[in-house]
């Protein structure tokens, strides 16, 4: 950790460092044209303004990873609402069950083949370079061989709402952590990382956590309902990348 304060103090020294030196420049061009040195004059102002262009390229290029990464994030969790939804239209059409894959969602009430609607199974994080969303889509007769979402089949709408029913593997996202989508039909981001910062009072849960902690997986603590989740549910993992 401190290597890394060192490492930023030493960044900001140097950007410090050409923005004094651009701003040197520019008042000494400014002396030269005055003087009628023209070449001198315009060789300072075009160096002056080369290191005004690479501070304000070097500004956005430290932090534009982890920007691209927070949108991919921000798609990936609105992927799992939206198929939370259609999740909740199939259940209202067949008596409160969910499908046993997402395969049965493909239809005219719900996805229709080969529409925009099957990129809510590609997350974005999974993409590789070039690739498309709709170029990320596989066949609909079996979307587990190609989605990027983990699904737990067998729910009912009849569950606990805070029971987790589609979860993107911290896989797809470096390891970092997963957005996971509950029955109720909230999207969370939780880390692979404990937090130092959380205490008792205010617990804050780590994906490891959720996953090896039934409780908090189903979303209830009563015993004889936890057994009979347990029983009629099957995680359905997608085919990680490598």
């Amino acid at each position: 950790m401190i290597v890394g304060y060192i490492m930023a103090m030493v960044a900001i020294a140097i950007v410090l460092a050409i923005i004094c030196g651009s701003v040197i420049l520019f008042h000494r061009s400014i002396r030269s044209f005055m003087g009628k040195q023209h070449w001198k004059g315009l060789w300072q102002l075009l160096v002056s303004i080369l290191l005004a262009i690479l501070v304000l390229a070097s500004i956005p290029c430290g932090n534009s990873d982890r920007m691209r990464e927070s949108a991919r994030r921000a798609t990936c969790a609105n992927n799992i609402k939206q198929t939370i939804l259609f999740l909740k239209m199939y259940a209202n059409d067949h008596e409160d069950a969910h499908p046993p894959t997402y395969t049965q969602l493909v239809g005219t009430n719900y996805i229709i083949a080969g529409s925009s609607d099957l990129t809510v199974f590609v997350c974005p994080s999974c993409l590789q370079s070039g690739s498309t969303m709709m170029g990320a889509v596989g066949n609909s007769k079996n979307i587990h061989e190609w989605t990027n979402y983990a699904y737990v089949s067998g729910l009912t709408e009849n569950d606990p709402s805070n029971c987790v029913v589609i979860f993107c593997p911290p896989q797809n996202h470096k390891g970092r952590g997963a957005n996971v989508g509950f029955l109720g039909g909230r999207v969370e981001w939780y880390s692979c990382k404990s937090d130092p910062a959380s205490t008792q009072r205010h617990p804050v849960y780590t994906f490891q956590d959720l996953t090896n902690t039934p409780s908090l997986f189903y979303g209830t603590t009563n015993e004889v309902q936890l057994a009979d989740l347990k029983k009629r549910t099957k995680i359905i993992y997608p085919h990680l990348r490598k």
